[in-house]
């Protein structure tokens, strides 16, 4: 953004007032006079021949001299050759005539070009017109300073849970101020920086360095920031467009499909709003909850063929089971076999609903996959005590499935491999989906899951390798 010290709209009356000062002959039409010297260039500007190369111009050039056939007429013997002249035809030569006229030196239309913020607001030659400009600076002070704060807005809230309140806090940074502290302009600049929160006792007063060593300021730039980085979900200024945007699209299947039509420009594995290692440990978290019966899924017969099934998975004895985004980010009804693939790229909803509930709840259904998928290459703790004594680690949890995952009565070995045999039987008939796509249609109709197929498929073998390497622990 820019502010002018002159605005734009008195530029014409400016440009007149200096070339009439330029010429300063009553006598003539100063207008035409500087069309004349234009388009004469060296030939009708004096003293233009005294300048330096690259300040001078003409429309004539000669690119050959003429040396008569006579040599009598010859300053030296040298073959004859004709007078060869080129005419600058070329419309944007005489731009670029008009740019070294203007900067011309020793004129009038040079100094002012050249004239300094310092210089334009001590000009005492004139009282009133010196004060009009220090008041006219002091306000475009104050708009270029509201100007500059950073194009992001807060909420509050979020902000609060997820960061500390100094993370709305703001940081600048001034170019020099042509201005010193005792100069009359400085407590009302100072009181602009105190309002927009941008004073800093102790550094800030560094910014006005007077007309010595600012003098050659020509403009005062203003960089500002957040203070610290934050996450994408606090800002109004980006979640809330996508909420209101999917809030209104979220209810039919045919309006989701709009929504998400070209929305995604990269593969799922790039475009989920995790860590890659941490929506892999999800994904290992939703086969261990499927194992241990956390999951449920409600189909409501009136909304199921517009929203899909509502899946929640149950997170702890306080909150009992917490939905996924419902809708889930898909057009379709979300099958069983797409569903790891469609909950993890649904994250970028929930990350939505939390801006639109000012809260992290939306976020649980996700931390529980993640603290169920383990880390490090060991099971969850959960999953570890029932696989090796049968025992729910949280009271009122869901009772596992006996033919997935054993019962009490088994001992360690039959639930062992109890589980290991139901996460078997899942991983062949990932892989018979998948291997029965049919391989010269749009991979875009294939199921969401089948770009992260590899990783579905290790997910799954991670957590029959964690399962393998159970064991009862020794006690003191």
């Amino acid at each position: 953004n820019e502010r002018l010290l002159i605005n734009y709209s008195s530029y014409p009356q400016e440009f007149n007032n200096l070339v009439t000062q330029t010429i300063a002959d009553d006598k003539v039409d100063a207008k035409r006079k500087v069309i004349d010297e234009l388009i004469m260039g060296e030939f009708g500007i004096e003293g233009l021949k005294t300048l330096e190369p690259e300040q001078k111009w003409s429309i004539l050039t000669q690119d050959q001299i003429w040396i008569p056939k006579e040599r009598l007429f010859q300053v030296k013997q040298a073959s004859p050759s004709s007078a060869r002249f080129s005419f600058a035809v070329d419309h944007m030569s005489y731009v670029d005539f008009a740019y070294l006229w203007l900067n011309m030196p020793g004129r009038a239309f040079k100094a002012y070009l050249d004239q300094k913020i310092a210089a334009y607001l001590n000009d005492d030659s004139d009282k009133t017109e010196q004060a009009k400009r220090q008041s006219n600076f002091v306000k475009e002070f104050q708009a270029a300073v509201a100007c500059a704060d950073p194009l992001v807005e807060f909420d509050n809230a979020l902000l609060t849970e997820i960061h500390t309140p100094a993370a709305g806090e703001k940081s600048v940074v001034f170019s020099a101020i042509p201005l010193e502290p005792g100069d009359t302009l400085y407590e009302a600049l100072k009181d602009i920086l105190v309002t927009y929160k941008y004073w800093v006792p102790g550094s800030s007063e560094s910014w006005f360095q007077g007309a010595g060593a600012a003098g050659n300021a020509r403009y005062i730039d203003i960089f500002t920031q957040t203070a610290f980085p934050v996450q994408p979900i606090v800002m109004s200024s980006v979640m809330g467009p996508i909420s209101q945007t999917w809030g209104a699209a979220a209810s039919r299947k045919v309006s989701r499909t709009n929504f998400l039509k070209w929305r995604r420009a990269r593969s799922l594995g790039e475009s989920i709003p995790a860590a890659p290692d941490v929506w892999r440990q999800m994904l290992r978290g939703w086969y261990v909850s499927r194992l241990l019966n956390d999951l449920k899924s409600e189909n409501d017969a009136i909304a199921y063929d517009e929203m899909g099934p509502q899946v929640s998975v149950w997170v702890d004895p306080g909150s009992n089971y917490v939905s996924f985004p419902y809708p889930l980010m898909t057009p379709n009804l979300a099958p069983v076999a797409d569903m790891p693939g469609i909950i993890l790229e649904s994250l970028t909803i929930a990350l939505a609903n939390c801006y639109a509930e000012h809260s992290l709840r939306p976020l649980q259904p996700y931390q529980r996959l993640l603290k169920l998928g383990g880390n490090g290459g060991q099971i969850d703790r959960e999953l570890q005590e029932w696989v090796v004594d049968g025992k729910l680690l949280l009271a009122a949890a869901p009772i596992p499935d006996p033919s997935r995952a054993g019962s009490p009565s088994d001992t360690f070995e039959v639930r062992r491999d109890t589980c290991i045999a139901y996460l078997d039987t899942e991983l062949k008939k990932f892989k018979a989906s998948m291997d029965a796509l049919d391989k010269f249609a749009d991979p875009r109709s294939y199921p969401v899951s089948w770009e992260i197929r590899d990783d579905i498929e290790k997910a799954i073998l991670d957590v029959i390798s964690g399962i393998r390497s159970a064991a009862k622990e020794e006690t003191l």
